[in-house]
């Protein structure tokens, strides 16, 4: 049985997902955080297609609308790509995010250190402009907690992309399981 002495306190949660998914993909997260007493919401972009410079100013102004709305900012809550999504939102706008939490995310070389490379490779993208992108970010650290949770299993994701070495709080925690199972296996909720 998951455990049951999680108290959300009401706290609000945005749950971002990977790409090619859409909001149903995280069902279980979603449906395990509300029993826990946590409010949630979807990032409102429906199927992630892997665009961040046109996903990522869409969900601020849904994360803007929200805070207003409830007087407070909200955990981000991302898997693979949306977890990268929220990472570099909560980079750029803190005073939206109260914490991040990625499950699979490549922090590191973006999707260089992916199985879905190739497909950037085929929209003349370079994978390694991108990796080197990736870690200029980090000159503008990341001012809220996170917790990165990864498997050295993953199939998708190479695990040591997902570590994140340069961000001050900052808690990796391994699991077990494949990347497209990781919303659904007892460790991740």
């Amino acid at each position: 049985p998951l455990p049951r002495d999680i108290s959300g306190d009401n706290q609000p949660v945005m749950l971002l997902p990977g790409l090619w998914a859409g909001p149903g993909t995280m069902w279980l997260i979603r449906r395990y955080l509300r029993r826990c007493g946590f409010r949630t919401w979807d990032w409102g972009q429906g199927k992630n297609h892997g665009d961040v410079a046109t996903l990522a100013p869409r969900v601020v102004e849904r994360l803007e609308a929200l805070v207003e709305r409830l007087g407070e900012p909200l955990a981000l809550v991302g898997w693979s790509l949306g977890g990268y999504i929220a990472r570099e939102i909560t980079r750029e706008h803190p005073q939206l995010v109260r914490r991040v939490v990625t499950i699979g995310s490549p922090v590191v070389g973006g999707p260089k250190y992916t199985s879905v490379n190739r497909l950037y490779k085929r929209r003349g993208l370079s994978v390694d402009a991108l990796e080197a992108a990736s870690l200029e970010r980090y000159a503008t650290p990341i001012e809220r907690p996170v917790r990165a949770i990864y498997s050295e299993a993953d199939g998708v994701v190479a695990w040591q992309a997902c570590i994140d070495r340069f961000s001050d709080d900052v808690r990796h925690i391994r699991v077990t399981g494949p990347h497209v199972g990781m919303g659904f296996l007892k460790q991740v909720l």
